[in-house]
């Protein structure tokens, strides 16, 4: 249930048993929405202490295993001293306190008041009253002022303007609750941080605040505050990864920068921001280069089977539909018929029953209409009776059967071919098959790697249920009784489809990290994800990451194999590993 806050004692009451970060990610955020006040009536003298005790405190909480204590407190004493604003420096002084390690219980009364004060006291007084307020206050003033006033204390110093902006204090109490609500449904101390990515407001953003904000943001776009421009933009209309402007290694150069680079003029601050800014733009566009090149080596093989993201998880497509011409129709007619008179011959003979198995296999995929036939269970079952038909042939005159019922065996096996190759896809798979020269010593070793995939991906909860279902069958013929050659066909048959699945896989990994560079689109999408990004749903990304996390060990075990270029994939794995490093760390990532 969202929780509903509209005053200091309800969000210090909610913060008393809470984490010490809840109350510094909430007064760091309250900071954040009234900054447009700030700055548009603010000296631009005072801007850059001003921004730097705002994004110091949103950079301890967004990392707060990185030790910020300097940063935070030289911060708020850097603002306290250059007149800036109140507001930033209650968020300052909460990171502070919070990244010293303060009591919970002290934390939570302190940020909580901070919080809420600075809320109604930024919806009560003007900015200019704000700010100059702010400018008699010490720190050690400001925090016992912090704590011993109220919001009604606060909107009582200036009724009228309080009255002007009740629906910006609505929207800012509205705000603390969402972000109040969002940590309460949250679960770890990492997915704590995320609430720095989340929008700033409930809803759209106050006009009052969003005017000034606008006549800020279109004054100083060119001028060299124009990195703090664009990243505060990006908080206030950015949504995850998009809202994140520097990025995880630029935002942590910047916050633990010393002081003393924090004093030099602003030009020159902001100069090594844009610098650095450019830099990061450079080895970002090599790091999609790199990653366009995944296309070529995390491409589909033809097999059985191939895989595509929907909303079910990681699916089977639905086969090529057979072309609609009579030749087709004429060899699937016959086929069926062949079928059912050597199953009525059969049961007049001692025929094995894996040979009637096998019949028996085909005739139940055998549909009345060609543009039904599933072409992968069509050659899937039609091996089987080739491999019958191929070994009654070896013994025509003096076989287990009469030579009329082998004689049919082998004119079925020569009509399922017939069909087959009505299928250009099952000629490529052909090719595939003959290509991979699995040898005999190696099938036992490839089968075990195969069956363990199987057995992850039959646990996995971002698998869909045609998918299980596709790959414990193959896994099943692989492993059945067979002559050694027909084996070793099925175990690269099976191969080729798990190198699919694990290439889709793959490939959701991969255009996750795309999605958290700013300004960046996904380059390496599936044929049947031609809409990019927009298909990627954060559970799916998370699923697929540890999806392949649990697949390594039997990826890594068949690449010794050589085996439908397995041996590629521990590198991309690899690969995939550091840029997540790049972009920084999100729930699920590859261990």
């Amino acid at each position: 249930m969202a929780l509903e806050i509209t005053k200091p004692e309800q969000l210090e009451k909610f913060l008393a048993d809470k984490p010490a970060q809840w109350s510094h990610l909430i007064a760091a955020r309250a900071a954040l929405r009234v900054l447009p006040l700030a700055l548009s009536d603010m000296h631009e003298e005072y801007w850059l202490s001003l921004l730097r005790a705002c994004f110091i405190p949103w950079a301890a909480g967004k990392y707060p295993a990185h030790d910020m204590t300097a940063a935070a407190g030289s911060a708020a004493d850097f603002a306290a001293g250059s007149a800036a604003d109140f507001a930033a420096r209650s968020a300052a002084l909460s990171a502070a306190d919070f990244a010293a390690g303060s009591a919970a219980g002290s934390a939570a009364g302190s940020a909580a008041r901070s919080a809420a004060d600075f809320a109604a006291r930024s919806a009560a007084l003007s900015a200019a009253d704000f700010a100059a307020g702010s400018a008699a206050l010490s720190a050690a003033d400001f925090a016992a002022r912090s704590a011993a006033r109220s919001a009604a204390g606060y909107a009582a110093l200036s009724a009228a303007d309080f009255a002007a902006r009740s629906a910006a204090l609505s929207a800012v109490w509205k705000s603390i609750s969402m972000d109040a609500s969002g940590l309460n449904t949250r679960k770890t101390s990492q997915s704590f941080a995320e609430l720095t990515l989340t929008p700033l407001w409930s809803g759209e953003t106050p006009p009052s605040i969003a005017l000034r904000w606008q006549s800020v943001a279109t004054e100083n776009r060119s001028s060299h505050f124009a990195p703090w421009i664009n990243w505060y933009q990006a908080l206030l209309t950015g949504n995850g990864p998009s809202a994140d402007y520097f990025g995880p290694d630029l935002t942590l150069r910047i916050a633990q920068q010393p002081h003393e680079w924090w004093g030099r003029p602003a030009p020159e601050v902001n100069a090594d921001i844009a610098t650095w800014l450019r830099e990061k733009k450079n080895s970002e566009e090599e790091f999609i280069d790199k990653f366009s090149e995944l296309e070529k080596q995390l491409s589909q093989h033809p097999a059985a089977a191939s895989f595509a993201w929907t909303d079910e998880g990681l699916s089977v497509n639905a086969p090529t539909p057979l072309p609609a011409t009579s030749l087709a129709q004429d060899f699937l007619d016959e086929v069926r018929q062949k079928a059912r008179d050597l199953q009525e011959r059969l049961a007049m003979t001692n025929a094995a029953q894996r040979v009637r198995k096998s019949l028996d296999g085909v005739i139940a995929i055998l549909p009345e209409q060609a543009s039904d036939l599933r072409p992968g269970l069509l050659r899937s079952r039609a091996r089987s009776l080739h491999a019958d038909a191929a070994a009654y042939a070896g013994q025509f005159q003096d076989g287990e059967l009469p030579v009329d019922a082998t004689a049919m065996i082998i004119d079925l096996s020569g009509g399922l071919r017939d069909l087959e190759g009505c299928f250009p896809e099952l000629r490529d798979i052909e090719r595939e098959i003959a290509a991979l020269n699995l040898k005999p010593k190696d099938v036992a070793a490839v089968q075990q790697h195969l069956d363990q995939i199987n057995k992850v991906v039959a646990e996995s909860a971002v698998v869909a249920d045609n998918t299980k279902l596709v790959m414990a069958a193959g896994t099943e013929t692989m492993k059945a009784e067979a002559p050694p050659d027909i084996t070793e066909i099925r175990t690269a048959e099976q191969a080729l489809v798990s190198r699919n699945l694990v290439t889709v896989a793959l490939r959701r990994c991969a255009n996750e990290i795309l999605s958290r560079l700013p300004n960046t689109t996904g380059r390496v999408y599936d044929e049947t994800e031609k809409a990019g990004l927009n298909l990627i749903r954060p559970a799916a990304s998370v699923g697929a990451s540890v999806l392949v996390g649990s697949l390594v060990n039997p990826i890594v075990g068949l690449a010794f194999f050589a085996l439908a270029e397995y041996d590629r994939l521990p590198g991309i794995i690899n690969f995939i590993k550091e840029a997540k490093k790049q972009v920084g760390p999100s729930e699920g990532d590859l261990e």
